[in-house]
């Protein structure tokens, strides 16, 4: 499992999958460049993933 997760996360760094496979922790919804809000739009580069609108309680979630 570790060697998959380690794989993935370089596809995901090169840009290499369309969009983000399910290794994202339930209850955490992402969000693209265009619904994020705009204090959250300084880096364009980032096209989605964001996490925007995290009750604080999922912020120290593990």
């Amino acid at each position: 499992m570790h060697q998959k997760l380690l794989r993935s996360a370089h596809y995901i760094e090169l840009g290499s999958y369309q969009y983000w496979p399910v290794l994202v922790p339930r209850g955490i919804r992402l969000y693209t460049y265009e619904q994020i809000p705009v204090f959250l739009k300084d880096n364009p580069y980032i096209t989605d993933g964001y996490r925007a609108y995290l009750p604080s309680r999922l912020c120290i979630k593990r």
